[in-house]
């Protein structure tokens, strides 16, 4: 993914768990490149769009958990839209 596309997304994170400090941006900016990787490597299989809303909302919950120090908790209480994640990109990879 692109650098600026990159920046962009870390700025809507920082919005999102209300942070308004740039102090974590170096943080923040790693947290969200893992939750990329993470969502496109391990649960996907593809190169995802974070335009798409549902991808996008995805990877902000995964950086709130990671914040919160819950990462182990995010696929059990996110599995049904992780399932629904794999099942739209298979449907892609075949179309």
């Amino acid at each position: 993914m692109e650098n600026e596309n990159i920046k962009s997304i870390v700025e809507e994170v920082k919005e999102y768990l209300n942070i308004t400090w740039i102090e974590e941006d170096a943080k923040i900016e790693k947290m969200v490149v893992r939750g990329i990787d993470y969502l496109e490597s391990e649960i996907a299989g593809i190169s995802l769009d974070f335009k798409d809303n549902f991808n996008r909302e995805l990877l902000f919950n995964y950086c709130r958990y990671v914040r919160n120090n819950a990462i182990e908790y995010f696929e059990e209480n996110f599995g049904k839209e992780l399932l629904r994640l794999q099942i739209k990109s298979a449907a892609n990879e075949v179309i």
